[in-house]
Protein backbone atom coordinates (compact mmCIF):
# COMPACT_ATOMS: atom_id res chain seq x y z
CA UNK A 1 0.00 0.00 0.00
CA UNK A 2 2.66 2.12 0.58
CA UNK A 3 4.30 1.16 -2.50
CA UNK A 4 1.45 2.57 -4.44
CA UNK A 5 0.91 5.54 -2.40
CA UNK A 6 4.43 6.78 -3.37
CA UNK A 7 3.52 5.66 -6.48
CA UNK A 8 0.68 7.93 -7.40
CA UNK A 9 2.43 10.84 -5.08
CA UNK A 10 5.44 10.74 -7.56
CA UNK A 11 2.87 10.86 -10.38
CA UNK A 12 1.34 13.51 -9.16
CA UNK A 13 4.51 15.68 -8.92
CA UNK A 14 5.40 14.79 -12.14
CA UNK A 15 2.66 15.57 -14.41
CA UNK A 16 1.89 18.88 -12.66
CA UNK A 17 5.08 19.84 -13.18
CA UNK A 18 4.73 19.19 -16.78
CA UNK A 19 1.39 20.74 -17.03
CA UNK A 20 2.54 23.63 -15.35
CA UNK A 21 5.73 24.53 -17.24
CA UNK A 22 6.48 27.62 -19.67
CA UNK A 23 7.55 26.36 -23.37
CA UNK A 24 9.93 28.79 -25.01
CA UNK A 25 8.86 28.09 -28.36
CA UNK A 26 5.11 28.53 -27.26
CA UNK A 27 6.17 31.93 -25.31
CA UNK A 28 7.69 33.50 -28.26
CA UNK A 29 5.14 31.86 -31.36
CA UNK A 30 2.01 33.37 -29.36
CA UNK A 31 0.46 36.50 -30.53
CA UNK A 32 2.19 40.03 -30.39
CA UNK A 33 -1.10 41.61 -30.91
CA UNK A 34 -2.00 41.32 -27.73
CA UNK A 35 -2.60 44.04 -25.56
CA UNK A 36 -1.86 44.91 -22.45
CA UNK A 37 -5.62 44.57 -21.10
CA UNK A 38 -5.59 40.74 -23.05
CA UNK A 39 -2.66 39.79 -21.07
CA UNK A 40 -3.55 40.84 -17.87
CA UNK A 41 -6.55 38.16 -18.58
CA UNK A 42 -4.60 35.26 -19.93
CA UNK A 43 -2.39 35.82 -16.65
CA UNK A 44 -5.65 36.51 -14.03
CA UNK A 45 -4.76 32.71 -12.32
CA UNK A 46 -1.12 34.14 -11.70
CA UNK A 47 0.35 36.50 -9.59
CA UNK A 48 1.77 38.71 -11.52
CA UNK A 49 3.58 42.60 -10.87
CA UNK A 50 3.10 45.47 -13.52
CA UNK A 51 5.65 48.13 -13.97
CA UNK A 52 5.31 51.41 -15.27
CA UNK A 53 8.19 53.66 -16.86
CA UNK A 54 8.60 56.78 -19.10
CA UNK A 55 8.62 54.52 -22.24
CA UNK A 56 5.80 52.16 -21.07
CA UNK A 57 4.76 49.40 -18.95
CA UNK A 58 6.13 46.11 -18.25
CA UNK A 59 3.95 43.00 -16.70
CA UNK A 60 6.01 39.71 -15.22
CA UNK A 61 5.26 36.75 -13.10
CA UNK A 62 7.86 33.61 -11.91
CA UNK A 63 7.33 30.33 -14.06
CA UNK A 64 9.13 27.21 -14.58
CA UNK A 65 11.62 26.37 -17.56
CA UNK A 66 12.75 22.71 -16.35
CA UNK A 67 15.16 22.69 -14.55
CA UNK A 68 15.10 26.14 -13.64
CA UNK A 69 13.09 28.75 -12.84
CA UNK A 70 12.32 32.08 -14.91
CA UNK A 71 11.25 35.30 -14.88
CA UNK A 72 8.54 36.00 -17.96
CA UNK A 73 7.91 39.17 -18.90
CA UNK A 74 5.80 41.93 -21.68
CA UNK A 75 6.86 44.87 -22.06
CA UNK A 76 4.58 47.91 -23.70
CA UNK A 77 4.49 50.98 -25.31
CA UNK A 78 2.50 53.71 -23.21
CA UNK A 79 -0.46 52.95 -25.75
CA UNK A 80 -0.54 49.27 -24.07
CA UNK A 81 0.65 47.57 -27.72
CA UNK A 82 3.03 44.75 -26.87
CA UNK A 83 6.68 45.42 -27.98
CA UNK A 84 8.21 42.41 -26.59
CA UNK A 85 9.06 39.76 -24.39
CA UNK A 86 12.21 38.76 -22.17
CA UNK A 87 12.94 35.79 -19.94
CA UNK A 88 15.16 35.90 -17.18
CA UNK A 89 16.85 33.44 -14.68
CA UNK A 90 14.65 33.43 -11.78
CA UNK A 91 16.92 32.69 -9.02
CA UNK A 92 20.27 35.54 -9.47
CA UNK A 93 22.52 33.24 -8.90
CA UNK A 94 25.81 32.61 -10.83
CA UNK A 95 25.05 29.17 -11.47
CA UNK A 96 21.04 29.51 -12.48
CA UNK A 97 22.34 32.44 -15.03
CA UNK A 98 24.87 29.89 -16.79
CA UNK A 99 22.20 27.22 -16.96
CA UNK A 100 19.36 30.15 -17.97
CA UNK A 101 22.00 31.08 -20.45
CA UNK A 102 22.08 27.76 -22.13
CA UNK A 103 18.68 26.73 -22.09
CA UNK A 104 17.93 30.27 -23.78
CA UNK A 105 20.73 30.19 -26.71
CA UNK A 106 19.72 26.17 -27.20
CA UNK A 107 16.03 27.25 -27.57
CA UNK A 108 16.62 30.49 -29.64
CA UNK A 109 18.87 27.92 -31.81
CA UNK A 110 16.10 25.49 -32.48
CA UNK A 111 13.80 28.04 -33.40
CA UNK A 112 15.96 30.55 -35.83
CA UNK A 113 19.11 28.40 -36.64
CA UNK A 114 23.07 29.62 -36.08
CA UNK A 115 23.03 32.88 -37.84
CA UNK A 116 23.56 34.90 -34.86
CA UNK A 117 26.64 36.99 -33.70
CA UNK A 118 27.72 36.63 -30.39
CA UNK A 119 30.01 39.30 -28.71
CA UNK A 120 31.58 39.88 -25.22
CA UNK A 121 31.40 43.59 -23.95
CA UNK A 122 32.24 44.95 -20.04
CA UNK A 123 32.15 41.12 -18.93
CA UNK A 124 29.00 40.34 -20.91
CA UNK A 125 28.10 37.80 -23.48
CA UNK A 126 25.25 38.86 -25.54
CA UNK A 127 23.95 36.65 -28.83
CA UNK A 128 21.85 38.69 -31.39
CA UNK A 129 20.29 37.17 -34.31
CA UNK A 130 20.41 38.14 -37.70
CA UNK A 131 17.83 38.61 -40.28
CA UNK A 132 14.80 37.72 -38.15
CA UNK A 133 12.44 40.47 -40.10
CA UNK A 134 10.19 42.60 -37.72
CA UNK A 135 12.18 41.38 -34.46
CA UNK A 136 15.33 41.78 -32.70
CA UNK A 137 16.21 38.76 -30.78
CA UNK A 138 18.59 38.93 -28.12
CA UNK A 139 20.24 36.52 -25.53
CA UNK A 140 22.25 37.75 -23.12
CA UNK A 141 24.59 36.78 -19.50
CA UNK A 142 26.13 38.98 -16.92
CA UNK A 143 27.02 37.26 -13.47
CA UNK A 144 24.34 36.17 -12.36
CA UNK A 145 21.91 37.46 -14.50
CA UNK A 146 20.80 36.03 -18.08
CA UNK A 147 18.11 37.60 -20.31
CA UNK A 148 16.58 36.68 -23.75
CA UNK A 149 14.58 39.36 -24.66
CA UNK A 150 12.15 39.39 -28.13
CA UNK A 151 11.79 42.91 -29.19
CA UNK A 152 9.30 44.35 -31.87
CA UNK A 153 10.59 46.72 -34.74
CA UNK A 154 8.17 49.27 -34.91
CA UNK A 155 4.98 48.42 -36.36
CA UNK A 156 6.56 44.54 -37.16
CA UNK A 157 4.29 41.79 -37.54
CA UNK A 158 5.12 38.50 -36.61
CA UNK A 159 5.72 35.99 -39.10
Amino acid sequence: MYFLKSLILLFTLCSSSLIGQLSVSNFINESYDNDISTIKESLKEKKYEEKEGKNGKSITYYDWLNPISVKVGYIFDKEGKQRGRMLLNGKETETESKKAFEIFKREMIKIYGNDFSEMNMLGATVIQWKNIKDFKILVSRKDDKAALFVMREKDGNKK
